[in-house]
């Protein structure tokens, strides 16, 4: 199942990159985010909103590599969106509130 979602993912990707041709020019913004080191940031989200990793993947440059991930609090609907690694986890995004996108068995979304 995880492979075929997989699948589904990189293929969906796939349409996405190809959609964005010569016609569309990618603009470099400069986000501001806050970072903290590892332990100290996974620990007070832990311990201060009970929020939990739920999902979470590795980057694919080698240059930097790092991880992303997911945490969220089901019960008081907390999320944050981490970038780090062993030193450094810097926060995306964060907030309260999220809907769930399922495919169902025909593909489509709910």
């Amino acid at each position: 199942m995880i492979p075929r979602f997989r699948s589904l993912i990189f293929a969906g990707l796939l349409i996405v990159t190809q959609s964005l041709t010569a016609d569309t020019v990618a603009t470099r913004n400069l986000k501001p985010v806050l970072c903290w080191p590892t332990e100290e940031i996974l620990s007070s989200l832990t311990n201060k909103f009970q929020e939990r990793i739920i999902w979470v993947a590795q980057v694919r440059e080698s240059e930097y590599p790092r991880s992303i991930a997911l945490l969220q609090n089901p019960l008081s609907q907390t999320w944050t969106i981490l970038e780090f690694d062993s030193v450094q986890a810097c926060v995306l995004g964060n907030g309260i509130g999220s809907m769930h996108n399922a495919l169902t068995n025909d593909g489509k979304g709910i």
